[in-house]
């Protein structure tokens, strides 16, 4: 891989540390130019900007993307990353992490778009904690960079950050965070093993050591895209399950008997998805053993069987609109 560019401060006259911003791009050259403005235009001035172009060196989408940062070289400088060949999201953002000047280090994926007082505003509080290991931040979240879906907000109050990501079941938006660039190494970065989920795994390993700030506002806008990872059912069924695998101490203490069985039910929904009904039925047998108790469980069982899971399905979307998600999730 090349690089180009490397900047070698640190700090600037305000004393401010110097903060990494990592632009991962593959076969996107048209949405980068939109990403990487808002990086460039970033009102925390003490910045390195890193581009991975994950296209590979022989593609044609990799010769749009350097053009596209071309045009960014008079307003900051650049750092470029090209891979020999396309690696994937995770080792894109770990090229980044190795790369990396600064104390502090931000992901952006390349049809994301990040707020002028991102920076600026996550900073703030590592900078009086350095105890703090990363900041996270609410999100818009959008459809095509127009129709605006829902602002998504990561409040959990009087709740460990562990176990409301275990509760959850899913990651976090990876462009919403920010990190302190040592304590990230120290966990060796995004595991480029997993299909999906990545964030959700790298967040679970750095939660269970170290402390985090919470920004109660969206500082950045994700666009939820139909050639995302978000939308390949096959790679969310494959990385769920290795997840399940990968934290399974985690998962089985007797505290987290309930989220286990529900991340079963998870893997078991990806499965008939994928039309793959006798594997989904596996699962959902797996959870019930986990947690005998689970009306949930036994409900997309019988659906399953009866051949009722679209009306199951339905019928669950309407109840998550008429009850609280915590008394749904105690059956």
């Amino acid at each position: 891989m090349d690089y180009t560019g490397p900047l070698d401060r640190t700090r600037d006259i305000y004393n401010s540390p110097l903060v990494t911003i990592v632009l991962t791009t593959y076969k996107r050259p048209d949405k980068l130019r939109q990403s990487l403005q808002s990086a460039c235009e970033l009102t925390y001035t003490n910045l390195e900007i890193i581009v991975v172009d994950d296209n590979g060196q022989n593609s044609s989408y990799s010769s749009k993307t350097a053009s596209v940062i071309n045009q960014f070289k008079n307003v900051r400088d650049i750092t470029y990353i090209q891979h020999p060949s396309n690696l994937g999201a995770c080792s894109a953002r770990n090229s980044g992490l190795q790369a990396a000047h600064g104390e502090y280090i931000s992901f952006l994926d390349d049809d994301d778009y990040i707020y002028p007082n991102k920076i600026t505003e996550q900073i703030r509080p590592m900078l009086c904690d350095f105890s703090i290991a990363f900041s996270i931040c609410d999100v818009i979240q959008v459809r095509d960079e127009k129709n605006i879906i829902s602002t998504i907000s990561y409040s959990q109050p009087n709740q460990e950050f562990v176990d409301y990501l275990l509760s959850k079941r899913s990651g976090i938006c990876t462009s919403v965070m920010l990190f302190r660039t040592s304590y990230l190494q120290s966990i060796n970065g995004f595991d480029p093993a997993l299909a999906s989920y990545q964030d959700y795994d790298l967040l679970l390993r750095l939660s269970s050591l170290y402390k985090y700030s919470y920004e109660r506002k969206p500082l950045v806008k994700y666009n939820l895209c139909s050639d995302g990872i978000s939308a390949n059912i096959r790679a969310k069924y494959d990385g769920k399950l290795s997840i399940i695998k990968k934290h399974h101490d985690l998962l089985s203490l007797p505290k987290y008997r309930r989220v286990y069985c529900y991340h079963y039910l998870d893997v078991g929904d990806y499965a008939l998805q994928r039309g793959l009904r006798l594997l989904a039925l596996g699962h959902y047998i797996t959870a019930v053993r986990i947690s005998p108790l689970s009306i949930k469980a036994y409900g997309k069982i019988l659906s399953l069987i009866l051949f009722l899971e679209s009306v199951y399905f339905k019928l669950s979307s309407l109840l998550y609109t008429r009850w609280p998600v915590r008394y749904l999730d105690s059956l």
